[in-house]
């Protein structure tokens, strides 16, 4: 029988969130998640900010996530953010292309 596993998610007001889970006996994982209203089409283009194996003291832990997961998740999300703006701008603005005029289907000749 496995044992239990313990994990948390960790937001933000602005959607920014982070998901801890055991990872070994004295470590923790601490994983970015994507923001909510984000869509798969920014960011699959973006490069993803990486997960750390943080230890278990509170004071190193907080330094290591302060230090090698915030900025980069911080600059990702401003990224897909601003991306998720001007894509959503060109749909808005993009010209829609007229319809092909109708033909009827030609019977085939045998």
């Amino acid at each position: 029988m496995a044992g239990r596993v313990h994990a948390a998610t960790l937001l933000r007001d602005d959607g920014l969130g982070l998901y801890l889970t055991e990872h070994h006996r004295d470590r923790i994982m601490v994983c970015p998640v994507i923001p909510a209203g984000l869509h798969e089409d920014v960011t699959d283009r973006l490069p993803a900010p990486p997960s750390v194996a943080c230890p278990r003291d509170p004071a190193r832990a907080a330094w290591r996530i302060a230090d090698c997961i915030l900025p980069h998740y911080t600059a990702a999300v401003t990224d897909a953010r601003r991306a998720a703006e001007n894509l959503a701008v060109r749909r808005r603005t993009a010209p829609v292309p007229p319809l092909p005029p109708y033909r009827p289907e030609q019977p085939r000749i045998r």
